[in-house]
């Protein structure tokens, strides 16, 4: 554990009234988390200064404050600016555990599918030692550090997850904490409209590699071509290992199913003649490429496939609004994976939806917000989301927010009559939408970027209901009218 005079010495700042033999404690960015012995960051946002809290901190027990102005006779640590300063102190952090040894860092990043592995990753490690991994999606300048932060020197296994909205990004994640098992997931265009280019994402989600240390391990999907294409830094000795949902690899599924809830089962066949069968419980067929990973990193840290295939048996998701299945109070089922959204997510929710409307006889409706950060091909992307809808048979869309004009039209173009297509200008209007109607006999999916609020939309639906048992009932026979296609 760092003092509080070498957490000064690290991100250059200066001690006012805090004695430099002060253990650094957990630290917070949210007053309302501190616990005696605590560092609270007062991080200035968007909507709230946190150096107005910082007095509150200090009541509740905090042993110092991080800040960038004066806090009069509130002991703290006067820096330039915190949120750099927060990054500084997880990285001497992170050097002072390593020096004792035994700790490992897994890095998962991709366009899609980050949180769910790295979920899953942490379950797997878990069984093998002590863990500490990200909570939700903390991949940014903030969570990161906090989540380093929370290591100590039990820990032995630290599983992070590094997200980007521009090129840097993830290079600037890495110099605070650099992996030693780096995992790459998918490009696909997420946030194009802050990159610029798909050529530019896949830079960007390769600095997770050139940042692996000597004898590091990088674990690289084989089905996307821009991933297994990336290059590995030259003299380091890093390890490739590959996994593959389609063709030949390291760790491959020889077999993929799911069943009529859509949740997913593997046949893995990995190095040394290793073979498995994994049944999870996660809902949609794109999961397959999640569990590979997380099982090839397994391997990669000598984990034998069959532990790992046991140890994610039945897993279900573990950070809310992904691919979650409900029974509402009215008989209705809700496919929550309100939590983001890109083109390539939403194909696969749409997917999803389809097939556990077939397989449970009920009508199929679509609540498809806007992707955000889409740039120029916002409005052809809203636009295919629509039409791959209808094509796919789903009933009924609702479509929310600035391009609902586009998924309406594509929705049209697939052959979706005007019937059965709604609109609302935001989440509030779309939760308004589905209280006034009947959701008794339909599986409502809800999908859009997190900007756009729809989680809330999930969230109110998901208080009148229950998550679905592995064993419930599901199916309503007779439930979809016969004057209804399934098809398009």
């Amino acid at each position: 554990m760092l003092t509080a005079s070498e957490a000064a010495a690290a991100v250059g700042g200066r001690l006012v009234g805090v004695d430099g033999d002060t253990p650094v404690g957990r630290v917070v960015t949210d007053s309302r988390q501190v616990l005696p012995g605590a560092v609270f960051a007062a991080i200035k946002g968007e909507r709230a200064d946190g150096h107005d809290f910082a007095a509150g901190a200090r009541a509740a027990g905090a042993a110092f404050v991080i800040a960038e102005r004066d806090l009069g006779e509130v002991p703290h640590l006067r820096v330039d600016a915190v949120v750099p300063a927060l990054g500084r102190l997880a990285r001497a952090h992170l050097d002072r555990l390593r020096e004792t040894g035994g700790l490992t860092v897994i890095g998962v990043t991709g366009s899609v599918g980050k949180t769910t592995t790295k979920d899953l990753l942490a379950r797997l490690a878990a069984a093998h030692g002590p863990t500490v991994a990200a909570a939700g999606s903390f991949n940014n300048d903030i969570g990161l550090p906090l989540t380093v932060l929370g290591a100590t020197e039990e820990t032995r296994y630290l599983v992070l997850e590094y997200g980007a909205n521009h090129v840097g990004e993830i290079a600037h994640l890495t110099a605070i904490a650099p992996p030693d098992v780096a995992l790459e997931l998918a490009v696909q265009p997420a946030h194009l409209g802050e990159f610029g280019s798909i050529e530019a994402i896949a830079r960007t989600k390769a600095e997770l590699l050139a940042a692996l240390p000597e004898g590091g391990t990088a674990v690289l999907n084989a089905d996307d071509p821009r991933v297994i294409g990336m290059p590995l830094p030259a003299g380091r000795g890093v390890r490739r290992l590959t996994f593959s949902g389609t063709g030949p690899a390291d760790v491959r599924a020889t077999r993929v199913e799911t069943d009529r809830l859509g949740r997913v089962a593997l046949d893995l066949e990995g190095p040394d003649g290793q073979t498995a069968h994994l049944v999870s419980g996660l809902i949609g067929r794109h999961h397959q490429g999640n569990l590979l990973a997380a099982v090839t990193a397994g391997v990669a840290l000598g984990w034998p496939l069959q532990d790992s295939a046991r140890a994610l048996g039945g897993v279900t998701p573990d950070s809310p609004h992904r691919m979650a299945l409900f029974v509402l109070d009215s008989g209705g089922l809700l496919l929550d994976d309100s939590y983001n959204a890109n083109p390539t997510s939403m194909g696969a929710a749409l997917a999803t939806l389809a097939g556990l409307g077939h397989s449970t006889g009920r009508r199929t409706l679509a609540v498809i917000g806007d992707m955000l950060e889409l740039g120029p091909a916002a409005f052809e992307a809203h636009r295919e989301a629509g039409l791959r809808a209808a094509r796919l048979g789903i009933d009924e869309i609702l479509a929310v927010g600035e391009f609902s004009a586009a998924v309406q039209e594509g929705a049209r173009i697939g052959g979706l009559a005007d019937i059965h297509l709604m609109q609302a200008r935001d989440a509030e209007a779309a939760r308004a939408a589905l209280a006034a109607g009947d959701l008794s006999r339909t599986i409502t999916l809800v999908k859009g970027s997190n900007g756009t609020g729809l989680w809330r939309v999930a969230a109110a639906l998901e208080a009148a209901g229950h998550a679905a048992g592995p064993d419930e009932e599901l199916t309503r026979p007779g439930d979809r009218p016969t004057d209804q296609p399934t098809g398009r």
